[in-house]
């Protein structure tokens, strides 16, 4: 898909940008839906903010319609498919923070249709660094096992939709860690807390920014140069100069970003070893990319 040419006559705000995207995707009106994210490409927005800002709660509202009877599933399916075609233009059009060795596979279990999920997850993988192959919904058991056997992963992420499907989930995973080099799994979908469902999975998430975090912490990746102490400074002085210029109080910037004020003023003063869901509060409330708040272009 290639960028069309921006306007100037979108919203400002980002709730009116999620209406607006909202009323495109009823009715399947895809070039307008792709004008209004190319222009917040062009206002500098990164993927990581699109996805959580404005495709993950657009997709959550649609959900609920379609639940409420408010739309047909032909409606729900042309707005989730619209929404994948522009992950996959935002996806070309952005550059990873980094490069690491670390490999990972995505995939929906055996008999979940549902994938966009994972694809998101996979995407979060991408722009951290991580190479990444993603298989899609409803793989196979064995040929996913077969697929791993065949590769070197770190990390193996997999998606769950229903809990009729926990069987067959339960199964994959047990074959996975049973392998001579067991790669770390990571088990997603919107649930609460199955660990103690599935006691094997090295980790569980069903918040994107949660479940990367989580990735970090595992594989010690916020313990290589990110997280020194000279990063942490120039990430607060960052923070500093951004919450200057809006001409804000620290005590301001924590009431927008739900945090505790003596929390941002250790994160000004890089004392603070903030976590990413922590430095997505601050660059929500700031209106900055988290990709440029954690690595300054």
């Amino acid at each position: 898909m290639e960028r069309t040419r921006r306007r100037d006559n979108f919203p400002k705000t980002e709730k009116a940008l999620l209406s607006h995207l909202q009323q495109g995707l009823l009715q399947g009106n895809q070039k307008e839906v792709h004008s209004l994210v190319n222009h917040c490409l062009g206002q500098g927005w990164k993927m990581m903010r699109l996805y959580r800002l404005l495709f993950i709660p657009v997709l959550h509202r649609i959900g609920e319609l379609w639940h409420l009877g408010e739309i047909n599933i032909a409606q729900e399916h042309l707005a989730t498919n619209i929404i994948k075609d522009e992950m996959n233009f935002v996806r070309e059009a952005t550059t990873p923070t980094r490069q690491l060795d670390q490999k990972a596979v995505v995939s929906s279990v055996e008999g979940s249709l549902h994938s966009i999920g994972g694809r998101m997850m996979a995407d979060f993988l991408l722009v951290d660094g991580w190479q990444v192959d993603f298989l899609g919904a409803n793989v196979p058991k064995d040929d996913l096992l077969s697929f791993i056997k065949s590769r070197s992963f770190d990390l193996v992420v997999l998606t769950v939709s229903m809990r009729e499907q926990f069987p067959i989930t339960t199964e994959t995973i047990r074959e996975i860690k049973s392998l001579k080099q067991a790669p770390s799994v990571m088990l997603g979908g919107p649930f609460g807390e199955l660990k103690k469902e599935f006691p094997a999975i090295d980790l569980f998430s069903n918040d994107l920014i949660g479940g990367l975090e989580q990735v970090r912490q595992k594989f010690h990746l916020d313990n290589t140069e990110r997280m020194q102490t000279d990063y942490l400074q120039n990430l607060g002085r960052r923070i500093a100069k951004q919450r200057k210029h809006k001409q804000w109080s620290q005590q301001q910037l924590a009431e927008v970003a739900k945090l505790d004020r003596t929390y941002i003023s250790g994160a000004e003063r890089g004392k603070q070893n903030l976590t990413i869901g922590a430095i997505a509060k601050i660059a929500d409330a700031l209106g900055m990319d988290l990709e440029d708040l954690l690595v300054p272009r």
